[in-house]
């Protein structure tokens, strides 16, 4: 190997000439003088050259020359040799998937191999190989090979390869065709002729947006214009393709763009714009509303609303027709009203409003009933205000077409009236001055209306019987009421059974209990079964009988009663009867 040391033993002779004097010293090789030679320099005793034979990496014979003579000295070199480069299949494009085969690397060592493809040094390749084997070296494209050698991990470097020029076989596309012409749509049948006829694929651009992958394709245009038909072929590493122009000017493609489009407010132009394909083409428009025009382009409008089927009639030289179709609305101009349910709306109330406008063309509803309030696509709607005041509502009727339209109406709300008939009280009847009851709140207000539930009509009323007693009021037409009770405040209740165990319920026997208000004078006695009085009271405000007598507790049993009252309207009343005690 370059830079390695190799020992080599001599013999000279002595003065006598009759004997030997042997010696050894070191040669450095020092790199290639030839495809077969290498040298090597006498390190000491003697500056002599060392010519060392290469062929490849087997033993070779060291001969010695200078001032000594060589004893018969063999030295093995791990030199070596490339002994050939083959090429396998190189591809022109694409993924390339040729392969170099390199034979003669050095045994049992990693080699690197070096090349250059294109005057451009590639990727370094290492692979450990055994005796005298090869090695194959990847992706081989089209190009130009040079540089190719070989090191180990010694030092030791190979012969040189290169430069060889690969050239690629090509893949040639191509095809033939046959169109046949119709009103009804233009056939092209195609011919595949690309070179190779096997390990090819095709894709096939009929210059329509569509594409086709069979060999031999047939395709048909319903449409008129120029196409390129393009065929691309590959072989999963090479592409190419071809192209052919065909003109199609026997086809009629009839079309138009309306603006505004679909939908149109009633007197408001329209136009018509063409956009039919074809050659020599002459045109015939019907608008729909008995209007025709044989005009390229068209400008039309609608006076009155309805829907509207626009044909446009194209033909050619040939003749051929084809016809375009669009619908369009139009939409008329729309009033809006607005009712309201009530004209009067009182305070918390609630109101209905109910929008009229066409609903043709309509895209919705919004109503507003204060600065920060409003709700859309409801007819009729009910809003309810929690404030008096003057607000304006207001409808806008929305088109898709035609112009917005709104309407508005003032709304009145105003407050529910306060009444006050005064506190609840009471009537003896008999009594000589009657009850006066009367709005004490209202009562002198021009505006207001007022209805008794006695059916009376006036501000107050007087009454001559206990009872309850309503006034309602209405002010503006909101309406308010209020109710006293008139209680009877010259009578008695007399219960016939009380319970005296402690309780807290019916503890005592009381005739006012029940509303029995209104005495003046009061006289109540209790007598047992035997006629002897157990208990008198005269008080008016007393709590009646305990059940106890001298402070005992009677037993359970009838007793009797006799109560004498005197009213505060002069009125005498004589109660008696029997009463029961429980416990």
């Amino acid at each position: 190997d370059i830079g390695r040391e190799i020992q080599v033993r001599y013999w000279t002779l002595n003065d006598d000439r009759k004997t030997r004097t042997y010696a050894s010293s070191r040669a450095l090789i020092t790199g290639y003088t030839s495809t077969t030679v290498v040298t090597a320099t006498i390190l000491q005793p003697f500056q002599s050259t060392v010519l060392v034979a290469v062929g490849g990496w087997r033993k070779t014979v060291v001969t010695i020359t200078g001032l000594g003579h060589l004893e018969g000295q063999t030295v093995a070199i791990n030199g070596f040799t490339l002994r050939n480069v083959k090429y396998t299949n190189p591809t022109k494009c694409g993924f390339c998937d040729g392969t170099i085969t390199l034979y003669g690397l050095h045994p049992s060592q990693t080699d690197t191999i070096k090349y250059s493809l294109n005057g451009v040094p590639q990727p370094i390749i290492s692979v450990n190989v055994g005796s005298d084997s090869t090695i194959v070296i990847p992706n081989l494209c089209e190009g130009i090979y040079s540089n190719i050698i070989a090191y180990t991990t010694a030092a030791c470097v190979s012969n040189t390869f290169g430069p060889d020029t690969l050239d690629a076989p090509p893949i040639i596309p191509g095809y033939t065709y046959v169109l046949t012409k119709n009103c009804a749509g233009d056939t092209i049948v195609c011919t595949n002729t690309s070179w190779p006829a096997s390990d090819l694929t095709y894709t096939w651009y009929w210059g329509d947006g569509t594409t086709s992958t069979a060999t031999n394709p047939t395709h048909v245009y319903t449409a008129p214009g120029v196409y390129d038909v393009k065929l691309v072929i590959t072989n999963t590493r090479c592409f190419d393709s071809v192209t052919h122009t065909i003109n199609l000017d026997n086809l009629v493609n009839a079309g138009f763009t309306a603006s505004p489009d679909s939908f149109l407010c009633i007197g408001k132009p329209v136009t018509f714009t063409n956009t039919s394909a074809g050659t020599l083409l002459t045109y015939n428009w019907v608008f729909g509303d008995g209007t025709t025009s044989p005009a390229m382009n068209n400008v039309h409008t609608y006076n009155t609303p309805g829907t509207y089927n626009v044909v446009l009639a194209v033909s050619n030289f040939v003749p051929c027709f084809d016809t375009a179709t669009k619908v369009l609305q139009v939409d008329p101009i729309s009033g809006v009203g607005l009712a309201s349910s009530d004209s009067v709306l009182c305070k918390g109330g609630a109101i209905t409003f109910v929008g009229q406008y066409d609903a043709q063309g309509n895209t919705g509803v919004l109503w507003t009933f204060s600065n920060t309030d409003s709700i859309r696509d409801v007819n009729p709607v009910t809003h309810s205000y929690e404030n008096a005041g003057t607000f304006t509502v207001t409808i806008k009727a929305l088109y898709r077409a035609c112009p917005d339209t709104s309407a508005s109406i003032k709304i009145n709300v105003i407050p529910y009236p306060l009444i006050d008939l005064g506190p609840d009280t009471s009537i003896c009847i008999g009594a000589s001055a009657p009850v006066v009851l009367y709005d004490y709140r209202n009562g002198t207000n021009p505006n207001a209306r007022w209805v008794w539930n006695t059916g009376e009509t006036t501000p107050q009323i007087s009454i001559a019987e206990p009872g309850n007693y309503t006034a309602t009021v209405n002010i503006g037409g909101c309406e308010s009421s209020d109710e006293v009770v008139v209680a009877n405040d010259c009578y008695l209740n007399i219960p016939n059974v009380f319970t005296p165990n402690g309780d807290g319920i019916n503890d005592y026997f009381l005739p006012r209990e029940w509303l029995s208000r209104g005495l003046t004078q009061f006289r109540m006695a209790i007598y047992n079964r035997w006629g002897n009085l157990i208990f008198e009271t005269t008080s008016v405000d007393g709590r009646g009988w305990d059940g106890k007598y001298n402070n005992e507790p009677q037993p359970e049993g009838v007793f009797v009663y006799s109560i004498d009252a005197t009213f505060k309207d002069g009125q005498k009343e004589h109660h008696q009867g029997n009463l029961t005690l429980l416990r």
